[in-house]
């Protein structure tokens, strides 16, 4: 415990006695760990909007890591099929280049924003 600083080592002061480091570990784990909270990383991934002036890669990279939160153990193909892309798409203020490629039926994320970013710089 004499390692820990800060919070973490708050977190730890309301306990009595000695701890064992599995008790350690726990308490941290419940404070800081993210195990439980794939709701809220899913309610983020649904809510998640392109901001002012982030580009698509950004936005698909947010997108991707709020999507393996989210899913943690969804296998990597199907999280980018049904999670992934879709929000990718929803979450773009151009709605008109994410129908475009709703409709020419694009399921890899990666052709997708590569028509993404095509069809924005040749209008």
């Amino acid at each position: 415990m004499a390692a820990l600083e800060g919070r973490a080592s708050a977190s730890l002061v309301s306990c009595k006695g000695t701890l064992s480091y599995a008790k350690v570990l726990e308490k941290l784990q419940c404070s800081y760990g993210t195990e439980g909270q794939s709701e809220l990383y899913r309610y983020e991934l649904k809510e998640r909007k392109q901001r002012p002036n982030e580009s698509l890669r950004e936005l698909c990279e947010a997108i991707e890591t709020l999507a393996a939160l989210a899913h943690p153990d969804c296998p990597a193909e199907d999280r980018e099929r049904y999670f992934t892309l879709p929000n990718f798409l929803d979450a773009k203020r151009d709605t008109k280049l994410s129908f475009a490629v709703r409709t020419q039926k694009r399921d890899a994320l990666a052709d997708a924003l590569r028509l993404e970013v095509w069809q924005d710089t040749h209008p």
